[in-house]
């Protein structure tokens, strides 16, 4: 049996299966819509991450340790925090928040404990035991907060807002825990807002913000795609049932690929919220090559089962084949160092693949329950305006085609020249939009009273390390060099509390807020440390080992995540010389994640460039015209990076992903192009002559999935994220080249280099 008989018999097979066909696939359809009722939404730091990481296991053991370093910042801004009713209202918020869920300690003006005592005295008390209530008290009570040193993380200078930062417990450390912790907090600030103002930031409000505006993206920008989706249908074709069935087959591909993740137990984040978006526009490729074909079936003058049998038995291969090249672009994505980006590529080759299965099995059956087109409709589609392009862009000339190729080279080496500029911008607080609430808070917050992002330094010593005098200095000197680094807020150690008790013990005086010069004193001081409840977030392991906490600003710590190599440098050099020593947090972790995009936009094109040219090889059965075929593949995405540099955009976990999916998706055209042209080579033996029939019978399918793809992708530039926003925004325009590349440069190309005409047979 031929391999154009196998076609033939399979779609007469589904044709006379229909009505179990279409039960079927409703039955799995419905099963699997209640099974996508249960995703869930992940977008803890640690999701990014792949299990065995080095980094990730370093912030595990912090964790492990220390609980957790995720915090809540309630920023309270008032005239003066020093006033008795603000302080009142401090007070009520901070004992209701310790009995929120999840908070594992909450730390205020009102509850803060501080050193005092005098003539050999000293303990640890809290700073407020009675609400102030004349001018006289309110002002000592001011300047002894004001003097304090480990105050300065909590009240700003001019005493007109001040922090309650509640830490999160390590139960509570999922992104269901963080929900209930920061939502009972703002149900407790909305009790005082006729006293004071509360604003929120901090890793546990900032994931709120991520999931609130995924499942709003996804809610909206998804019923947008479709609807889109089928108006340009609608417009281009003309016929409901033309512009139906494409939409039923994206719609279902959708609904599959949400059930079969919440089946394998798959969480929905940050990135992977964006993917379904993707799908749709991608499932409608095949599905509008498939109805153009099956019309010019139609126009031959054969029946509508005839002309939809031979309709598949044509397109099987390049739609199967189109369907293994974007899987190939996406799967390339699987050897990034970042899990979304790794689950991202995996979730968008399945929905290729889900879609490619139903359009095969679902449209023979859709078209044979439509009436066909009348000769009317479809001389009117021979004779439109993408017809009437499409006639002129078939007859190439030479000279036309080299100055066409010498255009293309200039914009390549301009564009290669462009790709010198490009950053890598990984900051996942930059991803909210400029004028977003979350973000105009945090800012708020953070320039009135300090960092709220974490970054955690520790040191294990040997015996009783911590004891050491000389050992406190240098941690005391790497701390003061930390706090003249740009974005750093404030830094809090042991060394602090001894340094501040020491000041204490000798009656306040400033010169005494040091290090104490024996073993013996630092020892005392940390037994009156170590009656303190929370003592071990601070201390551990019999004085050996210590946790130095830095707070940075959310919106300045790209500044800071160029000089990890050089904190890393310093605090090997100042602390690491007998002790073992790193730190960790979300700077660092971005870090990380910064390192990781670069290593995977490099190897994940490079892979998907590999795979698509060995497959285009295979099916041309020839290296030259493989590698031939690639090149206006690539030109887009050279392109669409170099428009990235000029204006703006970054590389990020959102745009590092272009380049290996565009170069899935640009290569479909092609391939439908080019087993096109090697039919009308072997009827015509020209290639002038197969470049016009194949533009003629491919250009408009090419033309509709262009437009199609790249207005699904700018729908995604209406998104709540910067990410989703620039992958869209990139997207559309590499696809836009990559249809100028195939309709233009390709046939240029061809005219020039006149491929040996055997080779394509």
């Amino acid at each position: 049996m031929t391999k154009r008989h196998w076609k033939h018999s399979l779609i007469n097979f589904i044709l006379n299966k229909e009505q179990y066909v279409l039960l079927t696939i409703l039955v799995i359809s419905v099963a699997l819509f209640f099974c996508a009722l249960n995703l869930k939404f992940d977008s803890s730091i640690d999701v990014w991450f792949l299990e065995h990481d080095p980094n990730i296991i370093e912030y595990n053991e912090f964790l492990s340790r220390f609980d957790s370093d995720e915090i809540v910042v309630m920023g309270v801004f008032s005239d003066d925090v020093f006033d008795p009713k603000t302080l009142s209202s401090i007070d009520r918020i901070t004992e209701k928040a310790e009995e929120a869920p999840f908070a594992h300690r909450v730390l205020s003006l009102t509850n803060i404990r501080v050193a005092q005592g005098a003539d050999d005295w000293v303990a640890i008390d809290k700073l407020i035991k009675d609400i102030p209530e004349t001018k006289k008290q309110i002002e000592a009570l001011r300047h002894e907060a004001l003097s304090n040193e480990l105050l300065k993380g909590l009240l700003a200078p001019d005493s007109k807002s001040t922090a309650i930062i509640v830490e999160l417990e390590a139960e509570g450390n999922s992104f269901e825990g963080k929900m209930a912790l920061t939502e009972a907090l703002r149900s407790i600030a909305q009790e005082e807002k006729d006293v004071i103002e509360v604003l929120f930031t901090g890793s546990p409000p900032i994931d709120e913000a991520f999931f609130l505006y995924s499942k709003k993206d996804m809610r909206v920008l998804l019923p947008i795609v479709a609807l889109m989706i089928l108006l340009v249908l609608l417009i281009i074709f003309r016929r409901v049932s033309s512009a139906l069935i494409p939409f039923l087959i994206v719609v279902l591909s959708g609904i599959w690929l949400l059930g079969i993740m919440s089946l394998f137990g798959s969480k929905i984040n940050i990135l992977t919220s964006g993917v379904f978006a993707v799908v749709l526009a991608i499932g409608v490729a095949d599905c509008i090559h498939i109805i153009s074909d099956y019309y010019q079936q139609l126009m031959q003058g054969k029946g509508q089962r005839e002309s939809i049998v031979d309709c598949f038995a044509i397109l099987f291969t390049p739609c199967y084949l189109t369907t293994i090249t974007t899987m190939a672009g996406m799967l390339s994505l699987s050897i990034s160092n970042l899990q979304p980006i790794r689950e991202f590529g995996w979730l968008a080759a399945l929905g290729v693949a889900i879609a490619f299965v139903l359009s095969i099995v679902m449209i023979p059956v859709l078209l044979s329950f439509t009436k066909p087109p009348d000769k009317k409709f479809l001389n009117r589609l021979h004779s439109s305006l993408m017809a009437r392009t499409l006639v002129f862009l078939g007859r190439p000339r030479f000279k036309t085609s080299v100055l066409i190729i010498g255009v293309a080279l200039v914009l390549t080496v301009l564009s290669s020249v462009a790709l010198f500029n490009l950053e890598v911008k990984a900051n996942v607080f930059n991803y909210f939009r400029d004028d977003d609430p979350i973000r105009l808070e945090t800012i708020r917050i953070e320039d009135s009273i300090g960092g709220a992002a974490a970054v955690e330094f520790v040191i294990e010593t040997e015996g009783e390390g911590l004891n050491n005098p000389e050992l406190l200095v240098r941690i005391d000197r790497f701390q003061e060099w930390l706090k003249t680094l740009d974005a750093v807020t404030y830094t809090v150690s042991v060394v602090d509390e001894i340094k501040e008790l020491n000041r204490v013990f000798h009656d306040g005086k400033k010169e005494f807020y040091r290090i104490p010069d024996t073993r013996k004193e630092v020892a005392q001081f940390m037994l009156v440390l170590a009656a303190e409840e929370d003592f071990d977030q601070l201390v551990q392991d019999g004085n050996s080992l210590g946790r130095m906490s830095m707070r940075v600003r959310f919106k300045d710590s790209d500044k800071l995540v160029k000089i990890v190599p050089l904190i890393e440098s310093r605090l090997k050099t100042e602390l690491g010389k007998d002790n073992k020593v790193y730190f960790t947090g979300f700077v660092k972790l971005m870090r990380d994640m910064e390192e990781y995009l670069i290593s995977s936009q490099i190897k994940s094109i490079c892979l998907a460039l590999l795979v698509i040219l060995l497959l285009i090889g295979f099916l041309f059965r020839s290296k030259r015209l493989a590698l031939f075929a690639i090149i206006p593949n690539v030109l887009p995405i050279l392109f669409g990076i170099a428009f990235m540099s000029s204006i703006g955009i970054g590389l990020s976990p959102g745009t590092v992903m272009i380049g290996s999916i565009a170069i899935g998706l640009v290569v479909d055209d092609t391939i439908h192009f080019m087993v096109r042209l090697k039919r009308h080579v072997i009827q015509h033996n020209t290639i002038e002559e197969a470049i016009k029939q194949t533009l003629y019978e491919t250009g408009s399918p090419i033309i509709v999935t262009s437009i199609v793809l790249s207005l699904g992708f700018l729908v995604m530039t209406l998104g709540s994220f910067s990410p989703n926003v620039n992958f869209g925004l990139i997207s559309c325009f590499v696809i836009l080249m990559a249809l100028v590349a195939d309709l233009i440069f390709l046939p240029a190309a061809l005219m020039v280099i006149k491929p040996n005409m055997e080779k394509l047979k």
